[in-house]
């Protein structure tokens, strides 16, 4: 992983949308901020996860996202993926101290990059999503399986 900054902070009255979760696949990937498509830039129309899948699968490779319910301690989110998946890194969505949603790179039990441009904001997950939920995508090998055939 390669620590990349956001290049905006989220202010959607005035157009600009936060592209943390950007520099968190640019981190992953090791990839520039500028190779990455902006995702969310603009209002969440249901159709994030579509655009990282087809931009993912140009490179072989797939989003993985796996709910916890609002209600786990990040800790026992953090605690649980580790024992399960040690030493594997992700990216963790949550709600920032900014009460917006928020994209960091976690693993090892613990937030290990903060992409916000501001030093308050760092390690600023304060909460799940206002969906209720933590989101954790996880990077894989994308496989086309014919569905005749599962």
């Amino acid at each position: 992983m390669i620590p990349l900054m956001q290049r905006n902070r989220h202010d959607p009255a005035n157009g600009i949308y936060g592209d943390c979760h950007r520099a968190a696949y640019a981190s992953l990937l090791e990839l520039p901020l500028d190779d990455v498509p902006h995702f969310c830039d603009g209002p969440d129309e249901g159709s994030t996860t579509r655009k990282e899948r087809e931009w993912l699968a140009t490179r072989g490779l797939t989003n993985i996202n796996i709910i916890f319910p609002g209600e786990t301690p990040l800790d026992d989110v953090l605690g649980t993926i580790e024992a399960v998946n040690p030493g594997v890194l992700f990216i963790l969505g949550g709600t920032s101290t900014n009460g917006t949603g928020h994209s960091v790179i976690a693993g090892c039990g613990r937030i290990l990059h903060d992409p916000s441009l501001t030093k308050k904001d760092h390690h600023s997950i304060v909460g799940p999503m206002r969906d209720g939920f933590w989101w954790l995508t996880f990077i894989g090998a994308a496989v086309t399986v014919q569905k005749d055939a599962a």
